[in-house]
């Protein structure tokens, strides 16, 4: 099977485990937006069980600002949930580039140059 379709079945399982749990995540708030603290994108890459990137162990309410901001990468809240997962090899090999500062904002005459 192609990446391709392997990374759409994986995400359509993910979505389905996502929404059968989602009404159990402690925090909604008006405005607020359901993340994965794994991203979708880290869990396939590293084939992580998609029932479990789908789960209450990692979904959380955060704002739309927030989460946009966060994007796809790995935090040190992520490297807390790949240890509770059992997937501390993970956690090992992100830890040492782990930043949770803010990305710095874009300029277009140096990102799209």
């Amino acid at each position: 099977m192609k990446t391709k379709d392997r990374r759409k079945s994986y995400n359509r399982i993910v979505s389905k485990s996502t929404v059968a749990n989602y009404h159990y995540v402690p925090g909604w708030f008006y405005g607020a937006h359901l993340d994965h603290i794994i991203s979708k994108q880290t869990g396939f890459k590293h084939d992580i069980d998609p029932q479990v990137m789908g789960s209450l162990v990692n979904l959380r309410f955060i704002t739309a600002d927030q989460n946009i901001e966060k994007g796809t990468r790995v935090t040190s809240d992520s490297l807390s949930i790949m240890r509770i997962i059992g997937r501390s090899d993970l956690a090992d090999h992100y830890e040492p580039r782990i930043i949770d500062a803010p990305r710095r904002p874009r300029s277009p005459e140096t990102d799209y140059v």
